[in-house]
């Protein structure tokens, strides 16, 4: 009988261990500054992010007089920012790229249609991307107070007259929907969220199961216990429940339906929190961040709307 109860102790004691292991190395994966072992992850499911880059836009974007700016987070890290002036302008949008992405390849295929329709573009890098600051990608929890402080800056310091917007794609798009926890009504006339999450820990939860074929709990429960003495940031805070559920600034919501990353769900989730004036686009056939490159005449419509009734 003891030797049963050994066993099932040392087995208990090898599977807690093998899990704790798992765990450490999805967060550190996940979270930390330049792994690349993300990258070759997203390569082995199918990604290819380089396709869908207008390599023509990127080459004129470098080629454009663009200022850098720089703020300090309120955790002391130095953040950097582009902005590019458009002809006459009548409005300036904030660009917020996705996880481990950056501003010129993530936001090409829109750059110099934002350029010809008098739209100035601040291009934010977020914290551990570029030559912004820090070590850990905290998914929207310290992401989201980076672009509360990068609105108030943009305000006051690069356009102080025209309408002001957020645009983030994928976990750029979260953290714009979790910057509206402030109150940003009489501040933005708009926020343009394309395929975003609604939080860290479903996201996680959904990528365990569907990429790796395992359970996302307790695996999930200790990558968050990792984030929060490892990584100094709550996962819970991820969340756009709050933020959604007292929003009043108007957001125009989008996601292609073919999406295997950020499941579409995230989107519907979103859309039905938002207690605010609200907008939808769905792309058939479009995998993660591809809505703009797979029906792009439906895509400016729906912007042109969106910035013509939300001004």
């Amino acid at each position: 009988m003891g030797y049963v109860i050994l066993f099932i102790f040392l087995t208990v004691l090898i599977l807690a261990n093998i899990l704790l292991i798992i765990a450490f190395k999805f967060y550190n994966d996940a979270v930390k500054k330049n792994n690349k072992n993300t990258v070759k992850l997203f390569e082995k499911k199918g990604f290819n992010f380089d396709y869908r880059v207008v390599k023509t836009n990127v080459e004129w974007l470098r080629e454009q007089k663009i200022k850098d700016h720089y703020i300090t987070s309120t955790d002391g890290l130095k953040l950097h920012g582009v902005f590019l002036q458009a002809p006459n302008p009548l409005r300036t949008v904030i660009c917020v790229h996705g996880y481990r992405g950056n501003y010129e390849y993530d936001f090409s295929p829109i750059v110099r249609y934002f350029n010809s329709n008098h739209t100035n573009i601040f291009f934010v890098e977020q914290r551990c991307h570029g030559d912004s600051e820090g070590d850990n990608i905290t998914f929207g929890a310290k992401e989201k107070e980076d672009l509360q402080q990068w609105v108030d800056y943009v305000q006051n310091h690069v356009d102080t007259k025209n309408p002001l917007y957020l645009y983030g794609i994928s976990m750029g798009a979260s953290t714009c929907l979790l910057s509206l926890e402030n109150d940003f009504s009489g501040v933005l006339s708009g926020v343009i969220a394309d395929c975003g999450y609604t939080s860290m820990r479903t996201l996680f939860n959904n990528l365990a199961k569907d990429w790796f074929g395992i359970p996302g709990v307790p695996l999930v429960n200790i990558v968050g216990f990792f984030c929060k003495y490892l990584g100094k940031f709550d996962m819970e805070e991820t969340s756009t429940k709050k933020a959604l559920e007292n929003n009043k600034v108007p957001v125009l919501f989008i996601h292609g339906e073919a999406d295997t990353f950020v499941n579409p769900e995230h989107t519907r989730v979103n859309f039905t929190r938002d207690v605010g004036p609200k907008e939808i686009l769905w792309v058939p056939d479009a995998n993660h961040g591809e809505s703009l490159m797979k029906s792009p005449d439906k895509y400016h419509q729906k912007l042109e709307y969106f910035f013509s009734t939300y001004k």
